[in-house]
């Protein structure tokens, strides 16, 4: 698998809101036709613009190179200052909706299209680089997912404006993705370590203790082993599947 890279500049911010717009009509649709093509992304960070396609081959790519710089050349784009290069691509991905993603996929945000004249909070934990990670996906209105190590419930709405890198083969969900480890009292003497199903909120294993040094330590070793990935935690632990 092969992506190829183009970056350019624009002369403004509002030239590249404009080229970004024009790109997929004017130019993403022919290169979409092209023999060996994989899938594509266009981002944008002020008036800088970086086109990444994917495709089966470098032969592919680099074929499919030039007539594409002669489509931007007779299309209406600003003609920016840029440059163009073919990279290999070890670990090959494809962008989703965050909506469409099922639960337990993990991915990287790349991307927010937000209706027009609204915009994130800088506080919001939906920005491009942040990881996220679907907890738990029921087909209603809500999705409810970790970003960065806490967890969010967004609006379906939101979701699907929210573009996600997702690896075509992503490692199997660590323990941690896949059970939260809890510790409490239940009174003076009584304490009880659980392992909670973070999908469906079931106790899959609860053990009670007298001593709380006791249920700590029982704690650390649980966490300890969450490094594991969910499969070898689960057959560890003789979870229920």
């Amino acid at each position: 698998m092969i992506a190829r890279v183009l970056c350019a500049t624009a002369q403004s911010e509002q030239a590249a809101v404009t080229m970004a717009a024009l790109w997929g009509e004017q130019v993403g649709r022919f290169e979409r036709t092209a023999p060996g093509f994989q899938g594509a992304v266009l981002l944008r960070e002020g008036a800088n613009l970086l086109a990444i396609s994917c495709w089966d081959g470098q032969g592919t790519a680099e074929a499919a190179l030039e007539p594409l710089l002669d489509r931007v050349a007779s299309s209406s784009l600003d003609g920016p200052a840029g440059q163009a290069d073919v990279l290999p691509l070890q670990d090959p991905v494809t962008v989703r909706s965050l909506a469409d993603l099922g639960q337990g996929a993990r991915g990287r945000i790349v991307e927010l299209r937000l209706p027009p004249g609204r915009r994130t909070l800088p506080s919001s934990p939906l920005r491009p680089g942040a990881t996220v990670y679907v907890a738990e996906a029921t087909g209603g209105r809500w999705l409810h997912v970790r970003i960065d190590y806490r967890e969010y419930s967004i609006p379906l709405g939101v979701a699907e404006g929210v573009l996600v890198e997702v690896p075509e083969r992503s490692q199997p969900p660590s323990a941690t993705d896949a059970y939260a480890l809890l510790v409490s009292r239940l009174d003076r003497r009584s304490w009880r370590v659980r392992v909670v199903d973070r999908a469906s909120g079931v106790v899959a294993r609860s053990e009670w203790f007298e001593d709380e040094a006791a249920a700590r330590r029982r704690h650390h070793e649980l966490a300890a082993d969450a490094a594991l990935d969910a499969a070898a935690f689960r057959a560890r632990y003789r979870l229920p599947p």
